[in-house]
């Protein structure tokens, strides 16, 4: 299973070489999109319905600007939602996650270019679990997300193509949400974040 799957993220991070430039993904379930575009600081006047690749264009003309992405696109699979933030990273601080996990869950995936990937877990905003490319385990990992480790390539001196498939595994995992390209090309809801 987890050869599969890191397979399955190694040939989709391929496809989709948008995410592979520089995208925060995070899951959660405890907020409804709205919600969670406050947490991001995201104004809510700003909603638009496009695809990941059209916010990508919008995100890569606000890098060019500002030096950060400034767009976040909520999507729903399943009993999850997914913030992607093409060009950023609010996902992973510790205010947006804690603020999307209030009462629930959320997991956060940075692929980032060069070497900052990582990723967070949250339950119930009691403060993120931080795992970064080339950490090696440290500690205990909450129970929540080491029962879905196994098989997965996280810690110690990994390959970043297979950690990045890894750490996209992991979220499938805890949140039983497989990303895919026609779920990418659907019309979601974007924000501008000012």
């Amino acid at each position: 299973m987890s050869d599969e799957l890191i397979s399955y993220y190694k040939e989709f991070l391929k496809e989709n070489w948008l995410i592979d430039e520089g995208t925060c993904l995070t899951w959660f379930n405890a907020c409804d999109v709205e919600a969670a575009a406050s947490v991001f600081g995201a104004d809510l006047r700003s909603a638009e319905r496009m695809s990941y690749s059209d916010a990508y264009g919008e995100a890569f003309e606000e890098i060019e600007r500002s030096s950060q992405g400034n767009v976040v696109l909520f999507g729903v699979a399943g009993s999850w939602n997914i913030a992607m933030e093409p060009y950023g990273w609010r996902g992973m601080g510790d205010q947006v996650i804690g603020g999307l996990a209030r009462s629930g869950d959320a997991v956060s995936v940075l692929i980032a270019a060069g070497s900052h990937h990582r990723v967070a877990y949250d339950h119930n905003g009691h403060g993120s679990y931080v795992v970064r490319w080339l950490d090696e385990r440290n500690g205990p990992v909450p129970p929540a997300l080491d029962e879905h480790l196994n098989g997965l390539s996280i810690f110690g001196d990994v390959d970043s193509d297979e950690w990045k498939a890894s750490a996209l595994a992991l979220a499938q995992r805890f949140t039983g949400v497989r990303l895919d390209q026609e779920w990418l090309e659907r019309q979601h809801i974007r924000y501008l974040i000012r």
